[in-house]
């Protein structure tokens, strides 16, 4: 199966979050056998220098091609339709020369809809079925912003299969567009793929966090609560990685409650880095606000630590008995008992059950296969439905 992935752009050691989960499928994808090429549009303002035209990379195998032409900011001046239709323009010529590269694709996968609506006119144009794999929280919103219902709606309107990566997100898209979609999580990183759990000490509890520092996460919570709970003296410690916008707020937090010397701001890492962290630490912990089915969850589950997690977003597509606790949205107190109740029975978690369940359920191989498969049922029936008479 030719797959031609439409994606946010390319991760970066500057910027290693913008297009990992495109990424990660592309190179599974590939993993099972399928020629996968990856296209994005980068519309982004930024600072630094970036080419202009297409530019072209191979990356693990995979050939990735970018268009940069003008920033978003500057056409939504004019009207964010005007946005959509040169970004769309880009992509028609990525597209073409793809396809003079390596051939028609069997199927377009536009990651978010506002990718897989840049592949609309190539789909009619080519008779190429279209696929959307949906992640984007903004979903959660009780009313959608006009650019992103324009986008959602032109692409939903003509994709032969929308995916949603949490049941959640299924429930948010049918209530905001009135659309069907089969849910297929996102996957961890191969980079999470731990051959050996070690085993956790009970003496000293080590919590960790990992994800961008703004309010959605919830870290202000997750301060809270540890001034609240009532932990060993000498047993924890707290470790948030990630940077971002409200930095300096949740330090002058962590100083004002006299944590400096239990709670960690550790900045931003590299894949590997976060995995040795996670590897060492005992609990997980996703306060956030809210989420669609979040990667790094599932890339603890993946080095067997047990979660606690604020019921939002995926939470409840992976977090069980077994494996975590799960709390109301923005409940200190019952955040405060959870790391308290987590503290006192650490002892009861199987970080290698943990981690052995999470690889038959979310690896990179287990996810694909189900991408494989959604994506191949997808061209059957477009093929079906275009039968000539």
């Amino acid at each position: 199966m030719f797959i031609l992935m439409i994606s946010r752009g390319i991760p970066t050691a500057r910027e290693p979050q913008w297009g990992c989960f495109e990424k990660d499928q592309a190179e599974a994808l590939a993993a099972l056998g399928h020629k996968v090429v990856v296209a994005s549009v980068d519309s982004r303002f930024r600072l630094t220098y970036r080419r202009l035209g297409i530019t072209h990379q191979i990356i693990n195998g995979i050939d990735y091609y970018n268009s940069f032409l003008i920033p978003g900011a500057v056409t939504d001046i004019f009207g964010y339709k005007l946005t959509w239709a040169v970004k769309e323009r880009q992509f028609r010529q990525i597209y073409k020369q793809i396809k003079a590269e390596h051939g028609k694709p069997d199927i377009i996968c536009g990651e978010f809809s506002f990718c897989a609506y840049l592949g609309v006119r190539i789909k009619e144009e080519e008779a190429i079925p279209l696929v959307c794999v949906e992640h984007n929280g903004i979903f959660n919103e009780a009313r959608l912003s006009p650019q992103t219902a324009f986008s959602a709606r032109l692409a939903y309107n003509h994709t032969d299969r929308i995916i949603a990566v949490s049941k959640i997100l299924q429930e948010r898209i049918y209530h905001h567009l009135k659309k069907t979609s089969v849910v297929v999580n996102n996957m961890f990183g191969r980079e999470f793929l731990c051959e050996d759990i070690p085993a956790r000490s009970n003496k000293r509890i080590n919590f960790v966090a990992v994800g961008t520092l703004g309010r959605v996460k919830g870290y202000d919570l997750l301060i809270k609560a540890f001034e609240k709970a009532e932990l060993p003296d000498t047993g924890w410690s707290l470790t948030i990685v990630g940077d971002g916008s409200i930095k300096k707020a949740l330090q002058q937090q962590i100083d004002e409650a006299h944590l400096h010397d239990r709670i960690l701001l550790a900045g931003k890492k590299e894949r590997l880095e976060v995995r040795d962290i996670l590897l060492s630490s005992s609990v997980f912990l996703m306060p956030s606000r809210y989420e669609n089915f979040s990667v790094a969850l599932i890339e603890a589950q993946a080095c067997g630590l047990p979660i606690i997690a604020s019921d939002c977003g995926g939470a409840r597509d992976c977090i069980n008995v077994k494996n975590g606790i799960i709390v109301p949205v923005e409940d200190v107190t019952a955040l405060t008992h959870a790391i308290e109740q987590m503290a006192a029975h650490i002892q009861d978690y199987d970080n290698k059950a943990i981690a052995a369940e999470c690889r038959s359920r979310f690896s990179p191989e287990v996810i694909a296969g189900q991408l494989s498969g959604v994506f191949q049922d997808t061209i059957n029936n477009y093929k079906n439905e275009h039968k000539p008479d």
